[in-house]
């Protein structure tokens, strides 16, 4: 009968326990994060689940009002036009904020960023911890007229234009194994970023291989190779629905541990596992290790970028705000 009775108050007590394991969202130090303690109306420190009912309900309707944004004609479908728009002015908005941090690091003002004024760049600064070579290659890469000062305009660059970093004159010629000045669809689905992009969309490859082929003569040159041309959207996986679904705590900001749960990341993972961290890096426009719905949508390839970047393995740089 002891016995019986003290498993009941052990059952009880984990039950308690769990219970308020579920609702006691907190540091380490037991207080709560700045973005949940806005909900907890009565200060007791812990979300009640009516509180945790009212932060769901007001992350939903910002979730309503975003999209409510962009669907200028009310029919409540983004479509094409809308889609083209409601990018356009989130690049925009990445646009201002690389402006802001540019001019932050050129501390003499003159519109030019030396190694010196690049390397200074907190997240430059970060990665320059654990790969001390990197933020050079990432300077030379951005200075595009090798006059050892990154303007803005080069900056900026990689919002600006659509072509990809990967197809450049080195990049041809070494994909025409040949050396025929054509690139056949076999020699454009050897270069690298196809390879790994076929791993996941096995037509990508093929696909894009049609856009850059102006003439449709299935051979590619290298002016058609480096045109400045936008290479069309796949179906994606990165949609509204799937950022919902990976938000397990609805608090409007993805986690790399939460990223990493989506389904599409979760394969790719098990065969690269460093290209999850990487994509996330990428998506993550203002380096604050938090995916916004608007990152998370944003109309960025994040399985190409060839350069290092602001982390370990490949990446883009600081100055492509990735």
């Amino acid at each position: 009968m002891r016995s019986a009775t003290l498993f009941m108050v052990l059952a009880l007590c984990l039950v308690a326990w769990t219970g308020a394991q579920a609702d006691d969202r907190t540091f380490g130090d037991g207080t709560l994060p700045d973005h949940l303690a806005v909900y907890d109306v009565d200060g007791d420190g812990v979300l009640s689940v009516e509180e945790i009912q009212a932060m769901k309900d007001a992350r939903r309707d910002r979730r309503h009002a975003w999209r409510e944004q962009w669907d200028t004609n009310g029919d409540g479908v983004i479509d094409e036009e809308e889609r083209a728009a409601a990018q356009e002015a989130i690049r925009e908005r990445i646009e201002e904020r690389r402006t802001e941090r540019f001019n932050e690091a050129d501390t003499d003002g003159d519109g030019c960023l030396t190694i010196e004024e690049f390397s200074a760049i907190p997240a430059v600064m970060k990665l320059a911890e654990r790969n001390p070579e990197a933020p050079a290659r990432i300077f030379d890469h951005l200075d595009t007229d090798d006059d050892d000062c990154v303007s803005l305009e080069e900056f900026l660059a990689r919002v600006r234009h659509h072509r990809d970093p990967w197809r450049t004159p080195a990049t041809y010629e070494t994909a025409d194994v040949d050396e025929d000045d054509c690139l056949t669809l076999e020699e454009f689905s050897a270069i690298p970023q196809m390879v790994r992009l076929a791993e996941c969309h096995p037509e990508e490859p093929a696909r894009i291989y049609d856009v850059l082929d102006a003439d449709e003569n299935g051979c590619l040159s290298l002016e058609e190779f480096t045109a400045d041309v936008h290479l069309g959207e796949r179906k994606t996986w990165r949609t509204e629905e799937v950022y919902a679904a990976a938000d397990a705590d609805e608090n409007d900001c993805l986690t790399l541990a939460e990223f990493r749960t989506i389904p599409h990341m979760m394969r790719l993972g098990h065969r690269h596992p460093g290209e999850v961290a990487r994509i996330y890096r990428r998506l993550d426009a203002d380096n604050d290790e938090c995916l916004t719905l608007e990152e998370f949508t944003a109309e960025l390839d994040p399985m190409s970028p060839p350069d290092p970047g602001p982390g370990p393995g490949p990446s883009p740089g600081p100055g492509d705000g990735q």
